[in-house]
């Protein structure tokens, strides 16, 4: 298991590099993780982490780095897994017990 922590998009690219040297391995990007770790970049207050909206605090502290990723390239990959998620949901619905 390799962690790269060297933010999006060059973790993305150098984990495709390096896929093809090392098959077997599994990678895991973690972005922000390791920055969040090392108190590098401040998080979002804890009601704002709780409710999932921590992507909402930085993107208002980073528009001009983060719009672009997450508005226009997050977004819709977003949107269609929801999609996908509503559809199971209301297509294998478990049978009700009496």
């Amino acid at each position: 298991m390799v962690y790269v922590g060297i933010g999006f998009p060059r973790q993305e690219h150098l984990i495709r590099r390096l896929r093809a040297a090392l098959p077997g391995t599994w990678f895991l990007g973690c972005g922000a993780a390791v920055n969040f770790v090392a108190g590098d970049i401040q998080r979002a207050n804890p009601a704002m982490q709780k409710a999932g909206l921590e992507w909402l605090d930085r993107l208002a502290r980073e528009p001009r780095r983060l719009a672009r990723r997450y508005l226009r390239e997050d977004a819709p990959f977003a949107a269609a897994l929801l999609a996908r998620s509503l559809h199971h949901r209301l297509t294998h619905r478990p049978a009700h017990r009496a």
